[in-house]
Protein backbone atom coordinates (compact mmCIF):
# COMPACT_ATOMS: atom_id res chain seq x y z
CA UNK A 1 0.00 0.00 0.00
CA UNK A 2 2.76 1.94 0.10
CA UNK A 3 2.31 3.49 3.57
CA UNK A 4 2.60 0.14 5.75
CA UNK A 5 4.94 -1.18 8.68
CA UNK A 6 6.33 -4.42 8.16
CA UNK A 7 7.08 -6.25 11.18
CA UNK A 8 7.64 -9.19 13.08
CA UNK A 9 4.25 -10.67 14.69
CA UNK A 10 5.42 -13.54 17.27
CA UNK A 11 6.38 -16.12 14.42
CA UNK A 12 5.30 -14.46 11.54
CA UNK A 13 5.85 -11.20 9.05
CA UNK A 14 2.70 -8.40 9.47
CA UNK A 15 2.18 -5.55 7.71
CA UNK A 16 0.02 -2.95 9.50
CA UNK A 17 -1.12 1.07 7.89
CA UNK A 18 -0.90 3.47 10.86
CA UNK A 19 -3.75 5.29 9.40
CA UNK A 20 -6.04 1.64 10.76
CA UNK A 21 -4.29 0.10 13.02
CA UNK A 22 -7.05 -2.62 13.73
CA UNK A 23 -6.47 -3.95 10.39
CA UNK A 24 -3.23 -5.86 10.53
CA UNK A 25 -2.43 -8.22 7.90
CA UNK A 26 -0.50 -11.64 8.19
CA UNK A 27 2.13 -11.94 4.82
CA UNK A 28 3.62 -15.04 6.04
CA UNK A 29 0.93 -16.66 7.90
CA UNK A 30 3.23 -19.77 8.27
CA UNK A 31 2.22 -20.24 12.25
CA UNK A 32 4.72 -22.57 13.98
CA UNK A 33 6.31 -24.09 10.99
CA UNK A 34 8.65 -21.32 10.37
CA UNK A 35 10.00 -18.26 12.28
CA UNK A 36 9.80 -15.46 10.30
CA UNK A 37 12.10 -12.42 11.17
CA UNK A 38 14.07 -9.15 10.43
CA UNK A 39 11.63 -7.83 7.68
CA UNK A 40 13.05 -4.98 5.79
CA UNK A 41 10.71 -3.28 2.66
CA UNK A 42 12.48 -2.87 -0.87
CA UNK A 43 13.65 0.59 -1.99
CA UNK A 44 10.18 0.70 -3.90
CA UNK A 45 8.20 -0.73 -1.25
CA UNK A 46 6.66 -3.33 -3.34
CA UNK A 47 8.64 -6.18 -2.00
CA UNK A 48 9.34 -7.68 1.64
CA UNK A 49 12.89 -9.43 2.57
CA UNK A 50 13.03 -11.23 5.77
CA UNK A 51 14.62 -14.15 7.32
CA UNK A 52 13.42 -17.07 7.90
CA UNK A 53 13.82 -20.97 8.23
CA UNK A 54 10.70 -21.93 6.51
CA UNK A 55 11.66 -25.98 4.62
CA UNK A 56 14.50 -26.68 6.97
CA UNK A 57 13.72 -25.63 10.36
CA UNK A 58 15.76 -25.53 13.05
CA UNK A 59 18.99 -23.12 13.08
CA UNK A 60 18.92 -23.03 8.97
CA UNK A 61 17.82 -19.93 7.83
CA UNK A 62 17.72 -18.29 4.67
CA UNK A 63 16.65 -14.96 3.10
CA UNK A 64 13.09 -14.71 1.31
CA UNK A 65 10.93 -11.82 -0.84
CA UNK A 66 7.53 -11.46 -0.70
CA UNK A 67 4.93 -9.21 -3.17
CA UNK A 68 2.49 -8.31 -0.49
CA UNK A 69 0.49 -6.22 -3.72
CA UNK A 70 0.91 -9.01 -6.38
CA UNK A 71 -0.37 -12.53 -5.13
CA UNK A 72 -0.59 -15.29 -6.75
CA UNK A 73 -3.98 -17.33 -7.15
CA UNK A 74 -5.56 -15.46 -3.75
CA UNK A 75 -1.91 -15.96 -1.35
CA UNK A 76 1.72 -14.85 -1.69
CA UNK A 77 4.30 -17.40 -2.68
CA UNK A 78 7.52 -16.17 -1.04
CA UNK A 79 11.31 -16.48 -3.30
CA UNK A 80 13.59 -17.82 -1.64
CA UNK A 81 16.82 -15.75 -2.80
CA UNK A 82 19.29 -17.83 -0.36
CA UNK A 83 19.55 -22.03 0.05
CA UNK A 84 21.57 -22.51 2.88
CA UNK A 85 21.18 -26.20 4.43
CA UNK A 86 23.92 -25.25 7.40
CA UNK A 87 23.25 -23.88 10.10
CA UNK A 88 25.26 -20.62 10.16
CA UNK A 89 23.37 -17.49 10.88
CA UNK A 90 22.17 -14.70 8.40
CA UNK A 91 22.09 -11.18 9.76
CA UNK A 92 21.28 -8.07 8.79
CA UNK A 93 19.90 -8.18 5.28
CA UNK A 94 19.86 -4.59 3.14
CA UNK A 95 18.47 -4.28 -0.40
CA UNK A 96 20.79 -3.11 -2.99
CA UNK A 97 19.53 0.68 -3.96
CA UNK A 98 17.61 -1.00 -7.65
CA UNK A 99 15.71 -3.53 -5.56
CA UNK A 100 17.79 -6.75 -7.70
CA UNK A 101 20.07 -7.77 -4.52
CA UNK A 102 20.23 -8.59 -1.22
CA UNK A 103 23.67 -8.24 0.98
CA UNK A 104 23.69 -9.87 4.68
CA UNK A 105 26.01 -10.56 6.76
CA UNK A 106 26.56 -15.01 6.89
CA UNK A 107 28.52 -16.57 10.20
CA UNK A 108 28.49 -16.90 13.64
CA UNK A 109 30.74 -14.10 15.29
CA UNK A 110 32.98 -11.52 14.00
CA UNK A 111 36.07 -13.23 13.29
CA UNK A 112 33.90 -15.61 11.01
CA UNK A 113 31.33 -13.45 9.54
CA UNK A 114 31.36 -12.80 5.74
CA UNK A 115 29.62 -10.00 3.89
CA UNK A 116 27.80 -11.93 0.85
CA UNK A 117 25.53 -11.05 -1.84
CA UNK A 118 22.29 -12.95 -3.51
CA UNK A 119 19.90 -11.91 -6.11
CA UNK A 120 16.56 -11.38 -4.46
CA UNK A 121 14.68 -13.08 -7.38
CA UNK A 122 16.49 -16.19 -6.21
CA UNK A 123 18.71 -17.03 -9.04
CA UNK A 124 21.74 -17.15 -6.88
CA UNK A 125 23.16 -20.77 -6.35
CA UNK A 126 25.99 -19.66 -4.32
CA UNK A 127 26.12 -15.74 -2.66
CA UNK A 128 28.85 -13.66 -4.07
CA UNK A 129 31.14 -12.95 -0.82
CA UNK A 130 31.93 -9.27 -0.89
CA UNK A 131 34.27 -9.87 2.30
CA UNK A 132 35.77 -12.62 4.05
CA UNK A 133 35.32 -10.83 7.41
CA UNK A 134 32.84 -8.04 8.16
CA UNK A 135 29.53 -6.72 9.71
CA UNK A 136 27.17 -3.78 9.31
CA UNK A 137 26.97 -4.00 5.20
CA UNK A 138 25.46 -0.59 3.60
CA UNK A 139 25.07 -0.08 -0.47
CA UNK A 140 25.98 3.15 -1.84
CA UNK A 141 23.06 5.10 -3.53
CA UNK A 142 24.52 4.40 -6.61
CA UNK A 143 24.56 0.48 -6.05
CA UNK A 144 28.56 0.11 -7.05
CA UNK A 145 30.23 -0.42 -3.38
CA UNK A 146 28.99 -1.47 -0.19
CA UNK A 147 30.40 -0.41 3.03
CA UNK A 148 30.72 -2.60 5.97
CA UNK A 149 33.11 -2.56 9.37
CA UNK A 150 35.71 -5.35 10.74
CA UNK A 151 37.39 -4.83 13.90
CA UNK A 152 37.07 -1.18 14.58
CA UNK A 153 37.52 0.20 11.01
CA UNK A 154 34.96 0.74 8.15
CA UNK A 155 36.01 -0.46 4.23
CA UNK A 156 34.40 0.32 1.35
CA UNK A 157 34.44 -2.61 -1.57
CA UNK A 158 32.97 -2.89 -5.04
CA UNK A 159 29.50 -4.85 -5.26
CA UNK A 160 31.30 -7.09 -7.32
CA UNK A 161 33.75 -8.32 -4.76
CA UNK A 162 36.91 -6.76 -6.63
CA UNK A 163 39.58 -7.41 -3.74
CA UNK A 164 41.06 -6.64 -0.59
CA UNK A 165 40.22 -2.90 0.11
CA UNK A 166 42.35 -0.69 2.79
CA UNK A 167 40.54 0.92 6.34
CA UNK A 168 39.22 3.81 5.11
CA UNK A 169 41.28 6.87 6.62
CA UNK A 170 39.19 8.70 9.46
CA UNK A 171 36.88 6.33 10.16
CA UNK A 172 37.35 4.11 13.10
CA UNK A 173 34.60 2.35 14.28
CA UNK A 174 31.60 0.33 13.01
CA UNK A 175 27.74 0.54 11.99
CA UNK A 176 28.11 2.88 8.42
CA UNK A 177 25.69 3.76 6.75
CA UNK A 178 25.71 5.26 3.53
CA UNK A 179 24.64 9.26 2.89
CA UNK A 180 21.49 9.90 0.30
CA UNK A 181 23.99 11.92 -1.75
CA UNK A 182 26.77 8.78 -1.87
CA UNK A 183 29.22 11.54 -0.50
CA UNK A 184 29.35 11.05 3.42
CA UNK A 185 28.97 7.97 6.15
CA UNK A 186 27.61 7.61 9.09
CA UNK A 187 29.47 5.82 11.70
CA UNK A 188 29.60 5.00 15.49
CA UNK A 189 32.94 6.32 16.25
CA UNK A 190 35.26 5.09 18.65
CA UNK A 191 35.25 7.20 22.03
CA UNK A 192 36.16 5.13 24.31
CA UNK A 193 35.83 1.67 26.32
CA UNK A 194 32.30 0.79 25.10
CA UNK A 195 31.59 4.24 24.20
CA UNK A 196 31.16 4.92 20.82
CA UNK A 197 30.52 9.10 19.12
CA UNK A 198 28.09 9.23 16.11
CA UNK A 199 30.60 10.36 13.17
CA UNK A 200 30.47 11.53 9.30
CA UNK A 201 32.95 11.21 7.09
CA UNK A 202 33.59 11.86 3.49
CA UNK A 203 33.07 8.30 1.68
CA UNK A 204 36.50 9.01 0.16
CA UNK A 205 38.20 9.16 3.83
CA UNK A 206 38.94 12.08 5.62
CA UNK A 207 38.47 13.97 8.68
CA UNK A 208 35.48 12.68 10.42
CA UNK A 209 32.79 15.04 12.29
CA UNK A 210 31.64 14.71 15.62
CA UNK A 211 27.83 15.07 16.29
CA UNK A 212 27.65 13.23 20.13
CA UNK A 213 30.03 12.91 23.15
CA UNK A 214 29.83 9.31 25.00
CA UNK A 215 27.33 7.32 23.89
CA UNK A 216 27.19 3.55 23.67
CA UNK A 217 24.60 2.49 20.79
CA UNK A 218 24.47 4.63 17.51
CA UNK A 219 22.52 3.01 15.06
CA UNK A 220 22.18 5.60 12.26
CA UNK A 221 19.58 6.27 10.17
CA UNK A 222 19.72 8.98 6.99
CA UNK A 223 16.75 11.08 6.13
CA UNK A 224 15.92 10.94 2.95
CA UNK A 225 16.62 14.56 2.09
CA UNK A 226 20.45 13.86 3.87
CA UNK A 227 20.12 16.78 6.04
CA UNK A 228 19.63 14.71 9.12
CA UNK A 229 20.85 11.83 11.06
CA UNK A 230 18.94 10.14 13.65
CA UNK A 231 20.51 7.72 16.21
CA UNK A 232 20.34 5.61 19.26
CA UNK A 233 22.07 6.55 22.37
CA UNK A 234 22.37 5.67 26.51
CA UNK A 235 23.79 8.87 27.41
CA UNK A 236 22.92 12.47 27.86
CA UNK A 237 21.84 13.41 24.71
CA UNK A 238 19.41 11.81 22.78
Amino acid sequence: AGNEIAYACKLDICLLDPANPAAVTNLTDNGETSIDEKPIWSPDGKKVAFISNFGVGGATKNLFVMEPEAPEQGFNIAVQATHFTSGVPIEEPVWSPDGTRLAFVYGNQESNDKVEVANSNGTTATPLVIAEHGVHPTWAPEGGKIAYSYEGHLYIEEAAGAGFPPPLTGAEGGEPVWSPDGLRIAFARKAGFASFDLGIVPAAGGSPTTLTSGLQFIYPSWSPSGSQVAYRGTGEQW
